[in-house]
């Protein structure tokens, strides 16, 4: 109990310390306030300034600058983290080890060492900075947490599935894109979002290889507007768009995840009812098998396919059991329709099959 008290508590102070500073710049964005912590009544004039043309037009511009580049670093590094990842996987178990290693290498860095890497590398090749750079930058970085999204999904794929693919016609391409790429497409979706995150939330990379041509990204214009003393007022709507537009993306993608895990329960139910079926048919049949009113070997159970069987055969094979054992038997004969032709393959189920099949030959 006290245990139980305890995670509870836990938890609800980490949602408290994650959550109240959302919720107050939420708040305050519906107030006039220019410093936030003093409430002048309820307003949605920061909303309507932060849409107005030309009233903050620098900060629109980091706005759009922001998801333009986050959108074609996710792109172009989901594309090249998952070609990477399948190139992986499909190496030896040493080659395998030791490239994940080097793809760890930037994550495990801190984002200073990366930009003032990027930094020097762009100086060296003679690249002017700019929109360029800071893309290519955030592709960089945001690849090798592509390549890790994408690689446990490839590990849980069943290997020989690429290769029934091309036995049965397929090209290379073709398996690549009907087979593998739909049993990772969980793995690229989490990981172009990460990459997304990844690239609207970074300063560091991004204040290095942005040069000094007037680019602003929301990332280096809040730094700079802190440094003037003070924080834009409609900084606090945009947060609180951003915060919706985010909570809105996710609890999209758990429905549909959910719906997803749903549909896939259901198959499998629906799998297992497939199997349980003829199990139960199987054991009902085996079932009648069962007599307990006499003994099983004073009985003959026949089970056969229509009626491919000769008159007179039965009757005769009770007159040869009799004389070669002194003991008479008693003969149950079923016989199945086509539909039942699945279950009763011309089986029957006794204890003298031996000596039928002998009484048959020589009735023959």
């Amino acid at each position: 109990m006290v245990k139980k008290i305890f995670a509870q508590t836990y938890l609800w102070i980490l949602l408290l310390l994650l959550y109240s500073p959302i919720v107050i710049i939420v708040i305050y964005s519906f107030t006039e306030a220019k410093v936030l912590g003093n409430w002048t009544g309820f307003s949605t004039k920061l909303y309507s300034s932060l849409f107005t043309t030309g009233a903050h037009h620098s900060l629109m511009n980091a706005l759009i600058n922001t998801i333009t580049i986050a959108l074609l670093a996710a792109t172009a590094s989901t594309l090249l983290g998952s070609i990477a990842a399948i190139g992986i996987f499909n190496l030896k178990a040493r080659s395998r080890k030791a490239i994940g290693f080097v793809n760890s290498i930037p994550i495990l860095n801190g984002d200073i060492i990366t930009g003032i890497s990027l930094f020097l590398l762009f100086v060296s090749l003679g690249i002017t900075q700019g929109y360029t750079t800071v893309v290519l930058a955030h592709i960089t970085f945001c690849t090798p947490y592509v390549v890790l999204s994408v690689l446990p999904r490839l590990k849980q794929m069943n290997p020989n599935i690429y290769e029934a693919a091309l036995d049965l016609g397929a090209t290379p391409m073709q398996a690549l894109w009907k087979v593998i790429i739909p049993e990772i497409r969980p793995g690229m979706i989490s990981g172009f979002m990460l990459a997304l995150t990844l690239s609207i939330d970074d300063f560091a990379v991004t204040v290095f290889t942005i040069g000094n041509q007037g680019l602003e990204t929301l990332s280096t214009y809040i730094y700079a507007d802190a440094r003037k003393g003070g924080l834009t007022p409609e900084l606090r709507p945009l947060s609180a768009i951003i915060f919706v537009v985010v909570l809105a993306l996710l609890v999209v993608i758990n429905y549909r995840a959910g719906k997803t895990k749903k549909k896939d329960q259901m198959c499998y139910y629906v799998n297992n009812m497939k199997r349980i079926i003829p199990a139960i048919l199987l054991l009902l049949a085996l079932t009648g098998c069962y007599n307990s009113g006499e003994p099983r070997e004073r009985v003959l159970k026949i089970y056969n396919w229509a009626d491919y069987i000769g008159e007179g055969v039965l009757e005769d094979f009770q007159a040869y059991y009799k004389e070669q054992t002194g003991e008479n038997i008693r003969i149950v004969y079923q016989t199945f329709g086509i539909h039942h032709r699945a279950y009763a393959e011309e089986a029957f189920v006794a204890t003298y099959r031996h000596e039928f099949r002998t009484f048959s030959q020589l009735h023959e």
